[in-house]
């Protein structure tokens, strides 16, 4: 009796760890996009991370990706702390490279960043001058922020704007001209106090503001567009993942999808859609470059 039950305690506790290690590995996927913000009208570019996961699914068979949505500065400490969290389409710099991996390749390529204005605004006619007494169209954000002491720059708290941007923001020299947003809405509640007139300026990529606008209630603003000598390359965005083990075999799996994803024409469409079609040409000689391919836009 007693080496009976010593035999069932037994076979239930391998059962117990067969099953523990067939179960798929928890991974929490950070999302920027709040799933309870309603889009007036829903595009392909309203929520990036969602489009990604669903083409990597085959893939992740082995691990039970679950998103979330947090504000940048949260989902910042939380890579930085948790074995068992990822970040997609992110900035790749030498500070997080100290807590996280990087895909082998970025998951997505955008335009380079903008910094935006409205058309309609009282310095608009003399960022017009700037822009064309450039060679390249381009100006530095000093050329900008110096026009008038009175001038306000939107930007996320926690987030990178790439290594050159954020070496500008960073000196004194402007720091006062700087309103930093912390609040769950982030980006797309820059957009609206950019169009309500209590910022003057903002940086974005084109595919952001296209998502702004979409989720707006309101007319479609007439914008500035000011190309940025700091920011005038491929804005490349990296599956980020916790230097754990955890994030390790995670990332391996997401590599394969990535490397043979990319060569599809399925995900150069997808990118495609994210942009305005004046900047299809454009984005498909990035991702070309980038991924190896020879697509072109319709």
């Amino acid at each position: 009796m007693f080496q009976r039950l010593l035999y069932i305690i037994g076979f239930c506790i391998l059962s117990s760890a067969s099953a523990s290690e067939q179960s798929p590995q928890r991974i929490i996927w950070l999302t920027d996009v709040d799933p309870d913000v309603p889009v007036a009208t829903p595009t392909s570019s309203s929520d990036i991370n969602s489009q990604l996961l669903e083409l990597y699914q085959p893939y992740l068979r082995d691990f039970d990706v679950q998103p979330r949505f947090v504000n940048s500065a949260r989902a910042q400490a939380m890579l930085s702390e948790q074995a068992h969290v990822c970040r997609g389409k992110s900035v790749y710099n030498e500070e997080r490279g100290q807590y996280a991996y990087a895909s082998a390749l970025p998951q997505v390529v955008f335009p380079p960043l903008r910094l935006y204005m409205l058309a309609s605004h009282r310095l608009a006619d003399q960022v017009e001058a700037l822009k064309s007494a450039s060679e390249d169209d381009h100006l530095s954000l000093q050329d900008v922020l110096s026009l008038s002491p009175n001038l306000t720059l939107g930007l996320v708290r926690g987030r990178s704007y790439g290594e050159d941007l954020d070496q500008a923001l960073s000196r004194d020299r402007h720091s006062n001209q700087l309103w930093i947003r912390s609040v769950p809405d982030q980006a797309s509640g820059l957009f609206d106090m950019l169009v309500s007139g209590r910022i003057d300026l903002t940086i974005h990529t084109s595919v952001a503001m296209e998502r702004f606008i979409q989720m707006s209630n309101q007319a479609q603003p007439d914008l500035k567009v000011i190309p940025l000598r700091e920011a005038d390359r491929a804005l490349l965005g990296y599956l980020l993942c916790n230097r754990s083990e955890q994030g390790q075999q995670f990332l391996q799996s997401a590599n394969l999808a990535i490397e043979e994803l990319s060569r599809t024409q399925e995900y150069f469409d997808m990118h495609m859609s994210w942009v305005p079609a004046a900047e299809r040409p454009y984005l498909a000689r990035l991702y070309n470059d980038i991924y190896g391919t020879s697509f072109r836009p319709d």
